[in-house]
């Protein structure tokens, strides 16, 4: 979905765990840079007044959080925009699991 930046600075955008786009509208933005500052997960990019996200599949069983500065090169003005992505919930089909070849048993009572 699109939205207006005028409607919320502060901003944060959210996602659940799937690979995904979204965008928010910035009128004023002008001739801007743009800096993700986790670029492993996120990128971004600026088209007209627009700056689109797009997420990556989140399988890693955290919530990922990460800042994006947009600077209007001609004002100075900076805008950050924090994204957060929810995990995927992860299943397990057993009660042995090992992680780091230590031996983790839940009791699935």
């Amino acid at each position: 979905p699109t939205r207006r930046s005028s409607d919320l600075f502060p901003v944060t955008i959210w996602a659940d765990w799937t690979a995904q786009e979204q965008s928010i509208s910035i009128p004023n933005i002008g001739n801007s840079t743009i800096d993700v500052d986790d670029e492993n997960w996120l990128s971004a990019t600026i088209v007209g007044i627009n700056v689109f996200f797009y997420f990556a599949e989140n399988t890693t069983g955290l919530i990922r959080i990460t800042d994006t500065t947009i600077t209007n090169l001609e004002s100075g003005q900076t805008i950050i925009i924090t994204a957060t992505q929810y995990p995927k919930v992860v299943t397990f089909d057993s009660e042995n699991i090992t992680f780091d070849s230590n031996l983790i048993k839940f009791d699935n009572g």
